[in-house]
């Protein structure tokens, strides 16, 4: 999960490479259980609102 921190962060910061890496994460790293994929999605509804704002 450190890894999608990062790509989050990097995302966030205006990085077209890195969400591209956020959004194929799941998919890369196969299936998240537990409080990994509690985490993942919260960062995926963090961006979301992210892109709202802008």
């Amino acid at each position: 999960m450190e890894i999608a921190n990062k790509l989050f962060i990097a995302t966030i910061s205006g990085d077209k490479k890195a969400r591209q890496y956020f959004k194929e994460f799941k998919n890369k790293f196969g299936t998240l259980d537990g409080v990994f994929s509690e985490e993942y999605s919260d960062l995926t509804a963090m961006l979301e609102l992210w892109d709202t704002k802008e």
